[in-house]
């Protein structure tokens, strides 16, 4: 196993564990250098009342991914933090099943990265766009 693999398998399994992750059913799909891929899972307890997930689970989601592309790419041994600076999330659906969000970076600086995120149901029906900007403090 190559040293990168280990530290993709350890990022994926402390994203998962963080209990706010845990409650909102977060789960790695893939965790790249540039594009993280996070799922949600449809839950009762995360709905909106109408049978679809609420917004504030969908965005967090956005940002949640956004955030571990950040992380995914920063130097080994960079011990800053991660803190969202803005965000922006365009509704384009309605989500009821599983919610799929993949982040990519259009722009890393030395502190300020600027990530997009598409956020699409289970059957790949889009539900919403986020950019986000994440300053690493």
């Amino acid at each position: 196993m190559s040293e990168t693999t280990t530290r993709t398998e350890k990022l994926s399994r402390f994203w998962e564990a963080m209990p706010f992750n845990a409650k909102c059913h977060i789960q790695v799909r893939s965790w790249e250098e540039e594009k993280v891929v996070l799922a949600a899972a449809y839950a009762e307890d995360q709905t909106n009342g109408h049978g679809t997930l609420h917004g504030g689970v969908i965005g967090t989601l956005a940002d949640t991914a956004a955030t571990a592309v950040v992380m995914a790419g920063r130097e080994r041994g960079d011990k800053r933090t991660p803190l969202t600076t803005a965000m922006t999330v365009h509704y384009l659906g309605a989500a009821r099943s599983t919610v799929i969000a993949t982040a990519t970076v259009s722009r890393r600086g030395g502190s300020t990265s600027f990530v997009d995120v598409a956020v699409v149901d289970a059957e790949g029906a889009p539900v919403a766009t986020a950019m986000i900007c994440i300053v690493m403090k």
